[in-house]
Order: C-alpha cells, then structure tokens, then sequence
C-alpha cells in the first residue's frame, strides 16, 4: 500500500497510512501538521509552530468535502473538494508544490470553520 493521506468527514483530523497499512491520526487545532516530501515520499509530522507565510482557507461546513492526495511524480500535495457541495458543482483542485524542501502548514482556524494551509 502507498503511503496516503485522509482527512476525517468532520475536516478535523488527518490521517497518515504508510506502506504497511499503519495509519496514524494528527489532530488540525492549535499549529497542525506540515505535510512534505522527502525524496518523492510523502511525511506529516506533528508542527511544533504555524507557518506565516501564503495563506490558502477551505471551507469545512457541513456543505463542505475535501480529500488529500500526493502526487509522487509530481511531488505536489493535491486538496480536491468544494467549499459547497450543490447539484452540477465542479470541484475544485488545490495544488501544493511539496518539492525541494517546500512544507504545507495545514490547520485549523481559531473557529473551526476553515482549513488553513500555508506553504
């Protein structure tokens, strides 16, 4: 099994599976993870700090559904959903470049309505 990763249906928790099966829960509150590459292989790791820099926000109201998928080729963290899940909705595709060293802060915010991710 590939290394993957999952978000809980409430948006709360990330989840980490790696190639043995071994999944792992991290709480968003407070700092988050950082989700990185290292040597095409996806990492999260629990953050001890936020990042300040860019700033990106996903909705996660009821009306909301976002999943997380790692490109491996690409090494680019990839967030597909929609803020509001209606009839004939396209979903959106968020891309994350996790190559040469760069790390995605994903969190959430201080009410819990949105996701923060900062790169």
């Amino acid at each position: 099994m590939a290394k993957s990763i999952s978000l809980s249906t409430d948006m709360t928790v990330i989840y980490f599976i790696d190639n043995s099966g071994f999944s792992q829960a991290f709480s968003l509150t407070g700092n988050g993870v950082f989700i990185t590459s290292i040597v095409g292989e996806v990492q999260v790791i629990l953050a001890s700090k936020s990042l300040q820099n860019g700033t990106d926000e996903l909705s996660t109201a009821a009306t909301a559904h976002w999943d997380v998928f790692f490109h491996e080729n690409t090494d680019q963290a990839m967030f597909i959903g929609e803020d509001e899940i209606e009839p004939n909705v396209t979903g959106q595709i968020k891309k994350y470049d996790l190559s040469n060293g760069n790390v995605v802060n994903l969190r959430l915010n201080n009410a819990q309505t949105k996701l923060i991710i900062r790169t």
